[in-house]
């Protein structure tokens, strides 16, 4: 039982940073970002990862699950990255970032909707996929558009 809590505190973890991530990174193309698609992709990221979020809190309570209050180092200097770009250049890091970050969460909530034992969990995270499926793939098709736009 220790391990699964492990891996199911684990795994929540790691969603939340990701999420704050998407929200932080979002608010920022929407200030920061060059060409609309880009503005209107930070919106979307903002608004999906908000309720993804939002659905995150509730379980982690039922599960006795504490969630961290800032993200992790490694998401907190991609953001100061992209903080320190402007114009075409943040366009780009911002879809690059859009990209790496979708694949990574991609793989960690397939791996929760394989294997983690509890269910509420398992279906949120597999019921979260289609949606990071969805945003990776506008994300590689807007970052070819920025990447054609230079």
């Amino acid at each position: 039982m220790e391990d699964q809590m492990t891996n199911l505190s684990d795994f929540m973890t790691k969603a939340a940073s990701s999420n704050m991530l998407e929200i932080q990174a979002g608010q920022l193309a929407q200030q920061k970002g060059q060409m609309q698609e880009v503005k209107d992709y930070g919106q979307m990221m903002v608004t999906d990862h908000q309720k993804a979020s939002d659905k995150m809190m509730q379980l982690a309570q039922q599960k006795n699950v504490v969630l961290p209050d800032s993200m992790s180092q490694a998401h907190m200097d991609k953001m100061q990255e992209l903080r320190d770009k402007t114009g075409r250049d943040f366009d780009q890091a911002y879809m690059d970032l859009m990209v790496s970050s979708h694949e990574e969460t991609i793989s960690l909530f397939e791996d929760a909707s394989n294997n983690l034992e509890d269910a509420e969990v398992k279906s949120f995270a597999s019921s979260t996929l289609p949606t990071l499926r969805q945003h990776l793939d506008r994300a590689k098709q807007i970052q070819t558009n920025v990447n054609n736009n230079r």
